[in-house]
């Protein structure tokens, strides 16, 4: 441990805070020397704009650290952190674009406005190459922030700013129910053997649940409800059924929509989802009783957020204070009921 924390000015530059808690200051300077590796390696070979191959970053990033984290030698430690965590990820959140084949090429730098002066670093640029830069970061296992920071300081480094319906995607339809209605093909709708329908919350229940019975809505002259077509592999395709007098249609929902859409059904149907945010000085902890979409978990990753968890009826991750008011506008936009604790 201590050699780890004798590592973090050379490694993230003197005006960054990072994260003494051993496992995220390991996961962080793992993290980093990936993204030295890819800088120094694209520098390296002009070949590598098409991308470097995970065995050729693997080798340099052992030779690197292997006397302070010995494991990082073992394939899964390092995997954990390019794509194959059950956290965030550096693909995930952005850092590098991954390609078929093994290949890996670095994104370009942006940075996302969080609140306060405080904006989310997706970049396989160096910490400490922005330190020289004169910014003030803060380090949180992979997740970097910079603090105390403007759009006009940010602009005049040549740091683009992306908004954060742009960054994390998925909602930007408005009314998802209504965009699919008035937007996707309608089909003939034909149901298969061992379909099932959403059914909406169930106590209990974590996930969304399915059944015979579906939570229906209205929606212009006809009902709307959401069905899961059972596919190979124990995979599934989505379908809305809309349906009215004499008529109904199948609707296809893409997965990565689906829990989007189920979030809409409860909310339209009278029941949204609830999230408790409880605040604790600087820290908040963010409750919720549903798996959040792809789109909020970037978000609630880029903002400083770790997964703490599961405290019955509620999925947990802790937050900093300051990055509270995205999080609400981010479940406000979900349809998620949302109830406060404490002083922001």
């Amino acid at each position: 441990m201590t050699a780890l924390v004798n590592v973090i000015p050379d490694f993230f530059g003197p005006s960054t805070s990072v994260s003494s808690n051993p496992d995220i200051l390991k996961e962080a300077v793992i993290a980093e020397t990936f993204r030295l590796a890819i800088s120094s390696l694209s520098q390296e070979a002009p070949e590598a704009r098409n991308g470097i191959h995970t065995n050729t970053l693997r080798s340099w990033i052992v030779k690197k650290i292997r006397s302070l984290i010995p494991e990082i030698a073992e394939a899964r430690y390092l995997e954990q952190v390019i794509r194959e965590g059950k956290g965030p990820t550096l693909e995930f959140i952005g850092d590098v674009i991954v390609l078929p084949r093994g290949y890996f090429i670095p994104t370009r730098t942006r940075a996302i406005p969080i609140a306060n002066g405080r904006y989310g670093i997706v970049s396989a640029k160096p910490t400490r190459r922005f330190s020289e830069e004169g910014f003030k970061m803060e380090v949180n296992g992979m997740i970097r922030v910079f603090t105390d920071t403007t759009d006009t300081i940010l602009e005049q480094s040549d740091i683009p700013i992306q908004s954060r319906e742009s960054y994390i995607g998925g909602h930007s339809k408005g009314d998802i129910i209504e965009y699919f209605i008035n937007q996707s093909p309608r089909n003939e709708w034909c149901r298969g053997t061992g379909w099932e329908a959403y059914i909406g919350q169930h106590p209990g229940q974590y996930d969304f649940v399915w059944g015979d019975r579906p939570l229906a809505i209205k929606k212009g002259d006809g009902y709307v409800s959401l069905w899961r077509e059972p596919r190979e592999f124990n995979s599934f395709a989505y379908w809305l059924c809309y349906q009215g007098q004499g008529w109904k249609y199948a609707i296809h929902v893409p997965n990565k929509e689906v829990r989007l859409a189920c979030l809409s059904l409860d909310t339209q149907g009278g029941l949204p989802r609830k999230a408790e945010i409880i605040v604790k000085g600087d820290v908040a902890e963010v409750r919720i009783n549903f798996p959040p979409p792809g789109s909020t978990l970037r978000w609630l990753y880029i903002s400083g957020g770790r997964w703490k968890g599961f405290r019955a009826p509620y999925i947990c991750w802790e937050v900093p204070s300051t990055s509270i008011s995205g999080i609400k506008d981010e479940l406000h936009q979900i349809g998620v009921s949302i109830n406060i604790e404490g002083t922001i």
